[in-house]
């Protein structure tokens, strides 16, 4: 059964800079939400099994290379510093994410597949919704909790294109990849739980795929205790791949 991150619009530095796709995490030590990485490790594969016309794991690949992301070609450059991102373009400040965000890491990915790059964030906030909640919502949860938010990167600025409510797994790490061929990039995730002492640590690693207006689940792991998700290529095909930590 599939599962749906379902978005409503809200409206509404100084470490690096970024003017390429790169997947950024921001490990912060007294304000952001910290990953908990402990044990022996081993590598989980997995892959687009084209019998099937689904993911399954992998037990080997060889000689895989990561896949590094390209140039956005956006003309825009991202800064991200103490949970707050900074977005220039030709040295001035057109975005900046709200002081009450913590913004925890960004990819820069075509995730509506528009053939047009969009800016993807990890964001830890107060509220599940904006000042506009659904009709059918009593109450705004104001509980800091994790969203995934898409925000349009066009000629005349950057702009709000599609934001999740609270998730119900906190995003501990994610990146985008074609993983069935398709030629369209799935998100691929360590989703976490919510816990009372700010620590982010990998539960599941899934995989989902963007469908008219949202994320559909396509596969999740077993529970486990995930990190360092990162894709790989061996063979002209695609795996995502994290390491699994044995206690």
């Amino acid at each position: 059964m599939h599962h749906i991150f379902i978005g409503f619009f809200i409206s509404i530095g100084l470490a690096v800079v970024f003017s390429v796709g790169l997947f950024v995490r921001a490990y912060e030590p007294s304000s952001a939400p910290k990953l908990l990485n402990t044990g022996t490790p081993r590598i989980l594969t997995v892959g687009w099994d084209k019998g099937t016309a689904a993911y399954a794991l992998v037990s080997a690949v060889k000689g895989k290379t990561e896949i590094i992301p390209v140039d956005n070609k956006t003309g825009y450059e991202f800064n991200l510093s103490n949970g707050l991102l900074v977005v220039s373009r030709d040295g001035q400040t057109v975005w900046r994410s709200p002081a009450d965000w913590w913004v925890a890491s960004f990819v820069v990915a075509d995730v509506n597949h528009d053939s047009k790059m969009e800016l993807n964030l990890s964001v830890w906030k107060p509220g599940d919704y904006g000042p506009s909640k659904p009709a059918w919502v009593e109450k705004n949860d104001m509980s800091i909790k994790n969203h995934l938010f898409v925000y349009e990167l066009a000629a005349d600025g950057v702009h709000s294109l599609w934001q999740s409510s609270n998730l119900d797994q906190p995003s501990c790490e994610f990146i985008f990849a074609d993983l069935d061929g398709d030629g369209k990039q799935e998100l691929g995730v360590i989703e976490g739980e919510y816990t009372t002492t700010k620590t982010c640590r990998g539960k599941f690693m899934a995989i989902w795929k963007w469908d008219e207006w949202g994320f559909y689940n396509q596969w999740r792991s077993n529970a486990g205790h995930f990190s360092d998700l990162h894709a790989v290529l061996a063979g002209g095909e695609t795996y995502l791949e994290s390491n699994l930590i044995i206690d």
